[in-house]
């Protein structure tokens, strides 16, 4: 049975309801995949920039079931911070707790023209395995898109880079150990039903970080925000050696007399320290923890939808 919208009601949820996240990379399709599959029009990028700022979701019927799609933005966004972003997935996660809702599933998107996988995406993964939890791999699928812009390649070499992301401890063996599974997004259309279809029908899931927070562990007590932090950290090591070798130049460049090198150094200072200031803010944050409650911001958005458009797919967070 093809999905339809059914976003009628003002509450938060419609029950039973299948909630479904997806998560991954900027670039990888989530949103494309919601807005096909639930006929929404959640705003996608087109470009390097990411759209998805905020944790949102489209709701469709499906079989008889609502079926929410989660959308989040990645831990590689171009406009948010790692902090930002776990905050935001932690405070939908304790409205699912006072709801006293779970997962049914999770979808991790992987861009499988990309030839290598770079840090933030073994960042990324990382991240995501510690906010799951392995005990509840069995309601991950990891997915691999945008197979249309690997069409060039020949099949060997892809076939070499599925199995690799499918063995590397560090990338997707770990999870596919406890039972997470790979499928292949070729047509979202028939593909994503397909997927959807092999969640649906699953019991539901407390994720690792839910159950952390409902446990009464702060954001950075947790394993995902132990993750971010210590990432963060990495990140502002690196940052103090760059800054430290710029004013090293500097002060040689002045010492020489050489003006040009002096100006070229002194933006790179100045932008070296905006990357500092960004880190340190990172940091504050995840180890302030908090969590704003999302419930009665929900509540007002949906209640809007409804005055706008009696029949509206989505709900921004």
């Amino acid at each position: 049975m093809p999905p339809s919208s059914d976003d009628k009601t003002p509450g938060l949820f419609l029950a039973p309801v299948k909630l479904i996240a997806v998560m991954g990379l900027t670039g990888t399709g989530k949103t494309t995949f919601i807005n096909t599959l639930a006929r929404a029009q959640l705003k996608t990028s087109d470009g390097l920039r990411s759209c998805t700022k905020d944790v949102g979701s489209a709701s469709m019927t499906w079989a008889g079931h609502e079926v929410r799609l989660i959308d989040s933005p990645g831990f590689d966004d171009t406009e948010l911070n790692d902090s930002d972003i776990l905050t935001q997935i932690a405070a939908y996660l304790k409205l699912l707790t006072k709801e006293k809702l779970h997962l049914t599933g999770l979808l991790y998107f992987y861009n499988i023209s990309h030839v290598r996988a770079g840090r933030s995406a073994v960042r990324n993964i990382r991240t995501f395995r510690k906010l799951v939890g392995d005990g509840n791999m069995a309601n991950v699928v990891l997915v691999t898109t945008r197979w249309d812009l690997a069409r060039d390649e020949k099949e060997d070499v892809l076939n070499r880079r599925v199995a690799e992301l499918e063995s590397e401890e560090g990338f997707w063996g770990g999870m596919m150990k406890y039972g997470a599974r790979h499928e292949k997004l070729k047509d979202v259309e028939q593909d994503g039903k397909r997927i959807l279809e092999s969640l649906v029908g699953k019991e539901t899931v407390e994720v690792q970080l839910q159950s952390e927070l409902r446990e009464g562990r702060k954001l950075v007590e947790t394993a995902a925000g132990q993750e971010v932090n210590e990432e963060l950290d990495k990140l502002k090591q690196e940052h103090e050696k760059e800054m430290a070798s710029i004013l090293k130049e500097l002060e040689e460049a002045r010492k020489e007399g050489h003006a040009a090198d002096i100006a070229v150094l002194v933006q790179e200072r100045e932008k070296a320290g905006k990357q500092q200031e960004k880190v340190d803010e990172a940091l504050l944050k995840l180890k302030d923890g908090e969590i704003l409650d999302l419930k009665e911001q929900l509540v007002r958005q949906a209640r809007q939808n409804l005055d706008i458009e009696s029949r509206r797919p989505c709900i921004i967070l």
